[in-house]
This record gives C-alpha cells, structure tokens and sequence, in this order.
C-alpha cells in the first residue's frame, strides 16, 4: 500500500547526473508520475505535469503516468515502483536524475523539468508504426548516437499510453502496456534497430488520437536511481508509417512501378537493392514480389 503525501517539505534528491561531453542535440525529457485514481493530493502534480506537457509538447516533455495500487497498475509500474523505491505518492522522477516526493514540490518538479532541457543530448530516437489491424501496431524503431558521442550502454524500453486516462484533465499519458528492456552499446556513429507488436485493449483501440508511443533510452540499473535517461521521444497519432520493403518510388504502395524500378536495375548495385546487400538480385525481387500489393488501395 502507497501512501497519500500532502506535502514532505523536503527534497529526497537533487542530483543531476550528465553523461559525456556537452553536444549540440536536442532533449526529450521523460517524466515518470506515479500515482493513483484514489490519491486526492496527486491531482495537483497531475494538473502541473498536465500543464507542463501543453507548454512543452510531447517533442520535448515525454510524461509517463505510473499508476500503483489501482485498478490500472500493471506489472511493469509496480516494479518500476520498487526500483525507484517509490513508498508514497505523489512521486515524480524525472529522467531518472530528480526525484520528488509530494504535492508541495510542484515548482522544484518544474524547475528540475527544465534544467534537463537544457542539458544537450547525444543520443537519438526515432519510431515509426505500422497498423497491422485497427487494434495492432508493428512499432519499429532505432537508437543512435552521434558519431562525436561517447560509448554507452542504453537500456530501450517503448510504453504504449493512453492520454487523458481514465478520466479527468489530471490523468495524462497512463501508462497501459511495456516492452523491451533491452540492453545495448552504442558506439560514436552507431545504430540499434527494433521492433515491437502492440495489441492494445478495446477502450486504447477505440481511442486511437489518444494512443501515444513512448521510447526512451537510460543508464542500466542497478542502481536504478540516479540512472539517467539520455533521451526519449513520443510518437502520437497518426503514428509515422513504416516504410513497406519492395516500395521503391516511395509511394506507401507495393506495385508495378516498383518492380518496374527493380527490373530495370537487375544487375546493378542500385535502383533496386531492398535487402542492402550492395546488388540487385533474386534475393531482392522476392522481398518485392513477397510484399506486391501492399499499401495499395
């Protein structure tokens, strides 16, 4: 059981914790709230945070809302919970550097918010989605770091939220369902690709402008606090299309200008290498042939 905190008066931590040299990226900072529908003093920080994410947007404020010991916690918040070594909510960590500890913490919450924006990132996000039925999304995506990066080792979790859940303006980006969690090193220049299937439930279905993805990459743990994030990144709807392999001309649709594209280049080391092996082949035109039809109405 979680306690309801009005108010501890008191910083638990202030650390900021900055990794490599300062680079001239962009940072999303990820914001996880924990609380619950039944705690009354985490309607003010939802409130705050709510307020937050419309002055910042989801390009630079990724907020995730951990729900504990409520109808809506899932095992992936309940852990996250004990890492973080929540006890009482309102709690309010903030890329894994800040913590806070109740509702009379809301400036140091915002004030913590924005120093992370200001701490360039070197590390890169992109996802892209595609539908595989109304309620399945392949989410595919990659990791990178710049190439005047330092080497780290990220660990890569993507969170399906539902914003404005379960009910009220102070439930924002609830946290539904979790994947990934794993860990990879990235070198100056580097890249690691991945891919997760998202079935969602029928009420994330039938609210699918409010379904978001949320990627963010951090500092492995143990410890689990501090360990940065170095960077998140929120894909919302309309969800990014995934490229469709044997689309060549680029026009989401799998057809006979692409294999015309294709057979026009047989032979030859571009035009119409799908599979990136430097040469147009067999391999490549059963990729194409395999997918023919795709993405056409």
């Amino acid at each position: 059981m979680f306690n309801r905190i009005v108010g501890c008066g008191f910083l638990l931590v202030c650390t900021t914790v900055v990794s490599g040299p300062a680079l001239a990226g962009e940072r999303c900072v990820v914001g996880e709230e924990f609380t619950a529908t039944w705690c009354g003093p985490c309607v003010p920080v939802g409130n705050a945070m709510s307020a937050m994410l419309d002055q910042l947007g989801d390009n630079r404020f990724a907020l995730l809302q951990v729900h504990v010991s409520d109808n809506v916690t899932i095992p992936w918040g309940t852990a996250r919970a004990n890492q973080y070594g929540v006890t009482a909510i309102p709690t309010m960590v903030i890329d894994s550097t800040y913590k806070y500890v109740g509702s009379n913490m809301i400036a140091q919450m915002q004030a913590a918010i924005n120093a992370r924006l200001s701490v360039p990132a070197d590390t890169l996000i992109n996802t892209t989605a595609q539908e595989l039925s109304p309620s399945s999304f392949k989410v595919n995506g990659t990791v990178s770091l710049e190439a005047t990066g330092s080497e780290k080792t990220v660990r890569i979790w993507v969170v399906q939220v539902l914003d404005y859940y379960p009910s009220g303006s102070h439930h924002r980006n609830c946290v539904r369902q979790v994947q990934g969690g794993v860990d990879v090193t990235l070198q100056p220049g580097g890249q690691y690709s991945f891919a997760y299937t998202f079935n969602l439930a029928a009420v994330d279905a039938q609210n699918l402008s409010r379904v978001k993805f949320i990627t963010f990459a951090q500092k492995p743990g143990p410890p689990y606090f501090p360990a940065e994030v170095y960077q998140g990144h929120v894909m919302t709807y309309p969800f990014p299309p995934s490229p469709i392999p044997g689309d060549i001309d680029g026009d989401g649709c799998v057809g006979q200008p692409d294999l015309g594209i294709l057979l026009g280049s047989y032979g030859l080391t571009d035009g119409g290498d799908i599979d990136g092996d430097g040469l147009t082949g067999q391999a490549d035109l059963g990729i194409l042939l395999g997918n023919y039809g795709q993405g056409c109405q």
